[in-house]
């Protein structure tokens, strides 16, 4: 008798809960539906933004590979795209060194493409912008050796060639292969150590070269032979302009 006491009470006290239940549910379903509501929303934007993220992720990385593209077909575009990717892909991690590498590189082949005799101001302004961009990726990825090396590499490039222009000096060079070789990162070391060995020799070779003056061609005879009379073979000497060798970077792996 006792037991069907208690267990009438129990369920009484259970009915009782479960109705304490439903009048605060009414009471407040205007703020548990919005709570609801609230939660799908901020699901539904996290996931699109995520979404969003990677879709943008991936529109860089096919620009970044459509520049290289544009650059081996020799585009004039190539260096302005690159540019702005390097301003759209900063805070990417994996892309934005990597963006930041092609700027500097694709700015130093323009300026080797353009001759160094006559102190041509875009070739300066083209070193310059290699050398700003190599310099920026030491300063914002100091952390990275590998990038740093590659970086370094692209320095002593670009200070081989002011020194060939006359407006360096090789040592600019041989003080960035002396700190990847003191880095000791495979493989640019080697490399750099490769560099440094033969950097007098081949900075003294490349300035001879830049330097040479054109030789005169040879002026053809101002009035034709005489009918029946030999004629002199004259072939014009053609003047050769050899313009100095870029020197050699690692490829990135």
């Amino acid at each position: 008798m006792k037991q069907a006491r208690r267990k009438e009470l129990k369920t009484n006290e259970l009915s009782i809960y479960l109705q304490q239940i439903r009048d605060a549910a009414t009471r407040h379903a205007n703020y548990i539906f919005g709570g609801v509501v609230v939660v799908v929303v901020v699901l539904v934007i996290g996931l699109y933004v995520r979404h969003n993220r990677h879709a943008v992720e991936a529109a860089r990385w096919s620009e970044y590979e459509q520049i290289q593209q544009a650059a081996a077909q020799g585009k004039a575009d190539a260096l302005d795209r690159a540019a702005s990717l390097v301003n759209d892909a900063g805070a990417d991690s994996r892309l934005g060194p990597r963006a930041a590498e092609l700027y500097a590189g694709l700015a130093f082949d323009k300026a080797m493409r353009i001759s160094p005799l006559g102190g041509s101001s875009e070739r300066a302004a083209l070193l310059e912008k290699a050398r700003d961009g190599y310099q920026k990726l030491i300063d914002t990825y100091g952390d990275r050796p590998a990038v740093v090396a590659r970086a370094r590499l692209g320095l002593a490039a670009v200070a081989e060639t002011l020194c060939v222009d006359g407006r360096g000096d090789a040592e600019a060079a041989g003080e960035q292969y002396r700190k990847i070789v003191d880095a000791g990162v495979a493989p640019y070391a080697d490399l750099a150590k490769q560099q440094l060995d033969t950097l007098a020799e081949r900075t003294r070779k490349l300035q001879i070269v830049a330097t040479r003056p054109a030789e005169p061609p040879s002026t053809a005879p101002a009035t034709l032979p005489a009918s029946g009379s030999p004629q002199a073979e004259t072939a014009p000497a053609v003047a050769s302009e050899a313009p100095a060798s870029a020197p050699a970077q690692a490829t990135q792996p």
